[in-house]
């Protein structure tokens, strides 16, 4: 859930506003931390203003450092401690702040688990997370089991053997997985739909842009409080849900020119006649992304020659992790792209691209007519039957 709420963040950043800019010298809130288990070092706010993309670094000594800025409303803000290391990402936890006085202690060994006061926001956030809190930690403990039941698979087929007694067990995880990830989505819901006036609702909403009919969502946006109406994290929830519009079932695919990996300039609109395209939505740094990679190869490989053509689409922001994946992944087979780099943000405009990875398959007409979401073997069989049909193998 905290992943796909941070990638939530990010998208509706970009989306808002294009560049960074200097943080405005007026200011409304000031943002007091204590570091425990470390004396000096670096420490990176970063956060939208009223106006612009603010990130500020501050040296803090004594373990202590302070941060000032100016919002109008409560915001999610990123915290980064310490420097960059190649290969490593850096310590991050993201909070809600508001306009005030606030104070923050966090451990330097842990800084995802800060203890914050002068924000109503956040105690709301953490009331919601603390419901959730027990089954989250379930969900934890069921995946690490279906990570070791995927190695063993994984072994089992190297060494010619079946694995049955895995692929039952694998799949009754997988049951239980579903279900305790319901049960945090009911509770959140039943957040959102008595808390029209918080501005955790349309937070935690991201959640249900896939899982919710459209008239659902526009509905629930519609009994949001003015206030929280007018927020910045509900004003990308109906953007991202007047996209979901136009990319309707068997609706045409929007358009875009964009240059790829190998320096290549390509238009979607030229591919149409070619039976299949695939549009894969994905990342370097997420692993369903990238665990998906390999069924995706042996689908090209088997009907490219059929008519099929794949156009990869990375949300990476860093070029060089970008293109180092590409080459792990041996996934230079086909077209690979950066949404960021396409004219005129087209992509970005016009396409919903979370969460990741995210598949289009558009017909030899143009139009969209199967969508899928995330990395499942449900999902890769599905794609599997409908590019049989759609070739007419």
């Amino acid at each position: 859930m905290k992943n796909k709420l941070t990638g939530f963040l990010i998208l509706s950043l970009c989306y808002l506003f294009s560049s960074a800019q200097s943080a405005n010298t007026k200011s409304n809130f000031t943002l007091h931390i204590q570091i425990a288990g470390q004396d000096s070092g670096i420490i990176i706010l970063s956060y939208f203003s009223a106006e612009n993309f603010v990130k500020d670094t501050a040296y803090y000594k004594n373990g202590a450092a302070s941060f000032a800025g100016y919002i109008t409303e409560p915001v999610n803000m990123g915290l980064r401690l310490g420097q960059r290391i190649k290969g490593e990402r850096m310590k991050f936890v993201d909070f809600f702040a508001e306009p005030g006085k606030m104070q923050m202690v966090l451990n330097a060994n842990d800084i995802t688990h800060p203890k914050i006061a002068g924000s109503k926001t956040q105690e709301e956030l953490e009331m919601v997370n603390t419901s959730t809190y027990q089954t989250g930690n379930s969900i934890d403990s069921v995946k690490k089991i279906i990570s070791q039941i995927r190695e063993k698979t994984a072994s089992s087929i190297a060494e010619n053997t079946t694995g049955k007694e895995n692929n039952k067990t694998y799949s009754a995880l997988q049951d239980k997985l579903d279900s305790l990830r319901q049960q945090i989505h009911e509770t959140n819901l039943a957040y959102i739909k008595t808390h029209p006036d918080s501005y955790i609702s349309p937070y935690l909403m991201s959640t249900y842009l896939n899982i919710l009919p459209i008239d659902s969502l526009e509905n629930i946006l519609n009994r949001f409080t003015p206030r929280v109406q007018h927020s910045r994290d509900s004003k990308f929830l109906m953007h991202e849900i007047n996209k979901m519009k136009n990319i309707a079932e068997k609706g045409p695919a929007p358009d875009f020119s964009v240059v790829t990996a190998t320096g290549k300039e390509i238009r979607l609109s030229e591919l149409k006649g070619k039976k299949a395209v695939i549009l894969d939505f994905w990342a370097s740094w997420c692993g369903p992304c990238r665990a998906g990679i390999p069924h995706l190869k042996s689908l090209y490989k088997k009907y490219h020659q059929k008519g099929l053509e794949v156009i990869a689409i990375s949300t990476d922001e860093n070029k060089n992790a970008w293109l180092k994946a590409i080459s792990e992944d041996k996934s230079d087979i086909w077209q690979n792209v950066l949404r960021k780099n396409a004219k005129n943000n087209e992509i970005f405009k016009n396409y919903q691209s979370v969460p990741i990875p995210l598949y289009y398959l558009i017909d030899k007409e143009g139009r969209i007519i199967e969508k899928w979401e995330g990395h499942t073997i449900e999902n890769e069989n599905e794609m599997d039957k409908k590019l049989q049909e759609l070739l007419q193998l």
